[in-house]
């Protein structure tokens, strides 16, 4: 019988939901590869951040927990960092510590606390995941929000609860704002330029805001713009960000737009959604009138209207999560690929050590094993900057500077993908393998390994290895219902892996 050809089309993005042999005629693992424009292809490779001189950039110190970056007013690119105990900013292609004096460091990690009232003795990762019994409470791990009043950069660390601003000049710190409130969790500029001060010691529901185009100008007069408004969630407030036309306002319930109106009242306060509040205060990423965040147990989208995103891969990401350190969760946007980057704390781990990515253009999720604290899109940067939580050496406290999506620089170990069983004929024939056909942009750069078995119940056994060469068909020797592909990186290059084929003859029924 004449061999056919059979081509061996699986789309785009990870299924690792359910059973392996659900995932059938999917891809189900991988790691530091993506999909885009109908390829896979590995991610870009990573490097230290270089100052002036090209050396590497120092370290920070303390436990990494928001970047954000902006263009001052004469031009200049800013970098703000903010660690669990410090301040820094990145211009002029040097690091500079701006942390404010007498700043109340916070924890790099959360911790629970049982009915004993005993601080910590609460057992490590321990409470409902999304919850809380009624006999614990967890302390969440210490967190930064960073945003830019034009030329000034503001912030506010959770463990410290105060206001400050920065003027643009590295030998001048952080400054507390003049009459601002305290206690506060977290700090939005709106697209008016009203500064809001998130949720306060006496009410952690309460949005209260500077006057309009103001730092210093707290109190509600006649003659100003000062405000405050409670919102009536059940919920407490966690962060903020601005979006073209408004500002979004979340708990741990529920989600809010601040809608400018002008008058006497200056804002509305609307709830666009319910149960479906956010995990960590800085695991939403906005992109142009979109907001992408993850929750408690899934992920959600705002456009107009809050909605769940499905993903194929929350089975994996949920399974295996530091409960209590869930505060640490950092959502960046890499808008070159269309992605929204998830950093978390797996099972265990102090630091987040996976990420999971939607891509939103496409529309499909992929997961990675990889540390990183948070970071920041390329926006005013040449590249996107990512920051870990832990030493070139893996000591926890000190943090890397480190540019992504680089055609140099390395990758901690080789990009991989593996897909599930795939069935020839849905399974009803037993075929004999006798070529493969692989489409890549340059030979040599990938490693494919086949497994077969005969049943979904069966151990697949490995059955062919192959280096992906110039010769096509590449020639194989096997009888099966169904086969697993696997592809691993063979040579360091920015490669393209795209539909193959593979040669088979029907043997019969089994």
């Amino acid at each position: 019988m004449q061999e056919k050809l059979m081509t061996v089309k699986l789309p785009p993005g990870y299924y690792k939901n359910g059973t392996e042999y659900q995932g059938k005629g999917r891809w189900i693992d991988g790691n530091f590869v993506r999909f885009f424009e109908g390829t896979v292809r590995p991610i870009g490779r990573f490097q230290r951040l270089q100052d002036s001189t090209g050396a590497d950039i120092g370290l920070v110190t303390g436990c990494p927990r928001f970047a954000y970056s902006y263009r001052g007013n004469s031009g200049a690119i800013r970098l703000g960092i903010g660690t669990s105990s410090k301040a820094y900013v990145v211009t002029a292609g040097a690091l500079t510590e701006i942390t404010p004096a007498g700043i109340v460091a916070g924890s790099c990690t959360g911790v629970y606390s049982d009915g004993s009232g005993v601080y910590g003795a609460g057992c490590y990762g321990c409470g409902p995941y999304g919850g809380l019994s009624l006999s614990s409470t967890l302390t969440d791990a210490d967190t930064w929000t960073l945003d830019n009043f034009g030329d000034y950069l503001v912030g506010v660390l959770t463990s410290d609860g105060k206001m400050y601003s920065w003027d643009g000049n590295t030998a001048n710190d952080f400054v507390q704002m003049t009459n601002s409130p305290t206690g506060v969790r977290g700090v939005v500029v709106t697209p008016e330029r009203f500064v809001f001060a998130l949720g306060t010691t006496a009410d952690s529901r309460l949005v209260k805001w500077a006057s309009q185009e103001s730092l210093t100008d707290w109190t509600e007069t006649a003659t100003n713009s000062a405000g405050d408004f409670p919102l009536s969630t059940k919920g407490r407030l966690m962060s903020g960000r601005r979006t073209r036309r408004q500002t979004l306002l979340f708990t741990d319930v529920d989600v809010w737009a601040a809608n400018y109106i002008g008058g006497d009242l200056i804002y509305s306060f609307d709830q666009v959604g319910d149960n479906c509040g956010i995990i960590a205060p800085n695991a939403v990423s906005v992109v142009e009138s979109r907001a992408y965040w993850m929750g408690k147990r899934a992920f959600y989208m705002f456009d107009g209207r809050v909605s769940p995103v499905p993903c194929e891969v929350s089975d994996y990401v949920f399974g295996s999560f530091n409960h209590t350190n869930r505060a640490l969760v950092n959502a960046i946007n890499n808008s070159e690929f269309g992605e929204i980057w998830w950093f978390y704390p797996s099972a265990g781990s102090v630091e987040n050590d996976r990420a999971v990515v939607y891509n939103y253009r496409e529309n499909h999720w992929t997961t990675h094993v990889l540390t990183r604290a948070c970071g920041v899109d390329r926006e005013v940067l040449p590249a996107p900057v990512w920051i870990s939580g832990l030493a070139p050496n893996g000591s926890v406290g000190q943090g890397t500077i480190y540019e992504h999506e680089s055609s140099t620089g390395t990758l901690p170990t080789p990009p991989f993908i593996r897909s599930g069983p795939y069935e020839i004929d849905n399974g009803d024939y037993v075929y004999r393998v006798q070529s493969v056909l692989p489409d890549e942009n340059t030979r040599g750069d990938l490693k494919m390994r086949i497994r077969k078995s005969y049943n979904p119940t069966d151990t697949p056994t490995t059955s062919a290895e192959i280096t992906l060469g110039n010769a096509a068909p590449i020639p194989v020797r096997f009888t099966a219902r169904q086969m697993w592909f696997d592809f691993i990186e063979n040579v360091v290059k920015d490669w393209r892996l795209g539909d193959f084929r593979i040669g088979v003859r029907k043997q019969g029924r089994r």
